[in-house]
């Protein structure tokens, strides 16, 4: 080999490595050849920045779906059905995580795809306010927080949820019922225990 030059690999202003070449004749490269060498350079420096950004994406994919997949909170990413008034009158679950089986025990396979009214029949007159609320986060993109006693699976549930884009939400929920029912057994107690005071009450008040 006779003869040769290099140009750096550019990624950003960052050189991440060194092109060379080498010819078997002393000659001096002409305008034209180095500009096609640059260019070169220029391409490979771009297909290293996209391949480390796919790397990156890959590893935030993975990260994400080994959370969504592992939470012990209920998800529903799901689309809103609006009649010709604008008004939301179903939703269609887009995708659901496994910790939604756990906590309203409906399979992954016979929600994903389906509407709302076709996996819960009688959903809308048992919670006509809950389409409401759904269809509010999805058209204005604010978020909200409720706790409902969800009659059709006779639980409660305290959801969170928020709008990625619009006509969408997102519900994050988690089955509160224990909670609710020992809230409703305290309550009971301490009105028992007041019906009680109070009868003692009265009693000294005649003696």
């Amino acid at each position: 080999l006779k003869a040769g030059f290099a140009l750096p690999v550019l990624e950003g202003k960052k050189t991440v490595a060194v092109l060379t070449f080498f010819t078997s004749e002393r000659v001096e490269p002409d305008e034209l050849l180095l500009k096609a060498i640059e260019n070169l350079a220029t391409q490979l420096g771009h297909v290293t920045e996209r391949k480390q950004a796919e790397e990156a994406i890959s590893k935030s994919e993975e990260r994400y779906r080994s959370l969504f997949e592992n939470m012990r909170n209920g998800y529903a990413y799901c689309k809103v059905i609006f009649d010709e008034n604008s008004q939301p009158v179903d939703w269609v679950y887009l995708e659901v995580n496994d910790a939604f089986e756990n906590l309203t025990g409906l399979k992954k396979e016979d929600v994903v795809g389906k509407k709302v009214t076709e996996i819960i029949p009688g959903i809308k007159e048992f919670k006509p306010d809950l389409f409401e609320v759904c269809g509010k986060v999805a058209t204005t993109g604010e978020d909200t927080n409720i706790t409902i006693n969800f009659y059709p699976l006779n639980i409660w549930l305290s959801i969170s949820a928020y709008c990625p884009k619009k006509g969408y939400f997102v519900a994050i929920f988690d089955n509160v019922t224990e909670r609710k029912l020992a809230e409703k057994k305290l309550q009971s107690s301490e009105q028992k225990m007041r019906a009680i005071i109070s009868t003692v009450g009265d009693r000294k008040s005649v003696v």
